[in-house]
């Protein structure tokens, strides 16, 4: 029994039906219900009647949940990562695919071959690794965990009791940031629900690391697999094809993941980040081919493109100005797509959660580290715009707080919150006219 722990009883026959479309269990179910013959609905309701042991049997002889880990010279962390997905006391399949690693990874992954199928390949990135993993997916659940972060006790759990067995869902939850040694905790981070329509949020932004989420394994069949062109932001654009398809994101509020910051993140690659993340949300407001039975044909409000990919450019601005040398910083200030009618309110917003999430891989004075990249950018934008009112816009953008929320929200913490804003734009401009 407790290996089905955290299945709703009024979802157990969803879940069989699941299990019977993604792998053939014809032995195991004839063993546990005896008189069914053919796999049709209504005689599998009738035998469950009769036989409340059956979905257990098969639940127990089959993995619920595939947890698909690409690797590549991740001696260090995957220990953890694999642990992790052990401690979740629910019938899985682990798929690792190393990708042409050369460090001891391997010798980490010897010590769990009988828990585990491994996937040796060249090295060839990230979606090359997980697409040769669908294949060999059994479960009619996948969820996607980097080798370098670990699931939250329960994880798995807390997912599979939203699950109702439809194959068209994405269940969701929160995560937390740990340092490299995964010894202290950083910071909570309580993911949004997307409400309805996904795409309004999806268009924006990624909104969660991929392994805090679960879907249907359908979902390949449906969508296809990972983008090689893609550097980064693979799963954004996988998330994205499968909200235009009318999948529904559903929000659970329970820790899910422990997401290991680190410089050499895929998140901290800003040139990539750049090219690959405006390339996602291009495809997002214009016709992709790749789907079918698209609810959005022409692509998801067309007319915000470039509103949008201005506001995500603000998000890669913000991670140059923490990790990046002056050279590349100002090179990227140049190339900034201004809008004709950019929306620079978003923009400083958009900075500024940015710097608040990407301040925390750096080592030293959260404090002290956001006010040198807040100088940083401003120094130079001031030099390069001069007069120019869009550099003026920009600084003004960064530095000014979002007066919507305290004026639609009021109370005494947001007051205290936007005068500390303002008293750190004050710091700020004081130290740049020195």
């Amino acid at each position: 029994m407790a290996l089905v722990q955290g299945i709703p009883n009024h979802h157990k026959y969803n879940h069989l039906k699941r299990l019977l479309q993604i792998n053939s269990y014809e032995g195991a179910w004839k063993r546990a219900l005896g008189s069914v013959d053919e796999f049709d609905c209504a005689s599998i309701q009738s035998s469950i009647r009769r036989n409340s042991y059956a979905v257990l049997i098969i639940m127990v002889k089959s993995p619920l949940i595939s947890i698909v880990m690409p690797c590549y010279n991740s001696g260090k962390y995957i220990r953890n990562a694999v642990e992790s997905v052990f401690a979740n006391k629910i019938p899985l399949q682990l798929i690792v695919v190393d990708d042409g690693s050369r460090d001891d990874t391997l010798d980490v992954l010897e010590t769990y071959s009988n828990r585990l199928l491994l996937v040796k390949s060249d090295h060839a990135g990230v979606c090359s690794a997980r697409n040769k993993a669908i294949e060999h997916i059994k479960a009619p659940y996948t969820l996607l965990l980097d080798s370098d972060d670990a699931l939250a006790p329960s994880a798995l759990s807390f997912l599979l009791e939203k699950a109702s067995g439809k194959d068209t869902e994405v269940i969701h939850g929160d995560f937390s940031s740990w340092d490299d040694s995964m010894t202290e905790r950083l910071h909570l981070h309580r993911v949004r629900k997307l409400g309805k329509n996904p795409m309004s949020s999806l268009a924006k932004s990624s909104f969660s690391p991929p392994g805090a989420v679960l879907f249907s394994s359908m979902a390949f069949a449906r969508v296809g697999g990972f983008d090689p062109s893609l550097k980064v932001a693979e799963d954004w654009d996988f998330f994205i094809r499968l909200a235009r398809t009318g999948f529904k994101f559903i929000k659970v509020d329970k820790e899910i993941l422990y997401y290991r910051r680190h410089l050499a993140s895929a998140s901290n690659q800003v040139l990539d980040m750049i090219s690959s993340g405006m390339e996602v949300v291009r495809r997002c407001h214009s016709k992709d081919s790749r789907i079918t039975n698209d609810m959005y044909e022409d692509g998801f409000r067309s007319q915000d493109l470039e509103k949008n990919q201005f506001g995500y450019y603000a998000n890669c601005l913000a991670l140059s100005s923490l990790t990046s040398d002056i050279d590349e910083l100002k090179k990227l200030i140049l190339d900034m797509p201004i809008p004709a009618n950019p929306d620079w309110r978003r923009f400083g917003e958009m900075y500024r959660l940015s710097i608040g999430w990407n301040s925390i891989a750096v080592q030293g004075d959260r404090a002290e580290i956001r006010r040198n990249a807040y100088i940083r950018l401003i120094s130079l934008v001031k030099k390069i715009a001069g007069d120019q009112a869009w550099g003026r816009r920009m600084i003004m953008s960064i530095l000014t707080p979002n007066f919507i929320t305290l004026m639609y929200r009021p109370g005494p913490k947001k007051a205290i919150r936007l005068f500390k804003e303002w008293r750190f734009a004050r710091q700020i401009i004081e130290q740049i006219d020195k």
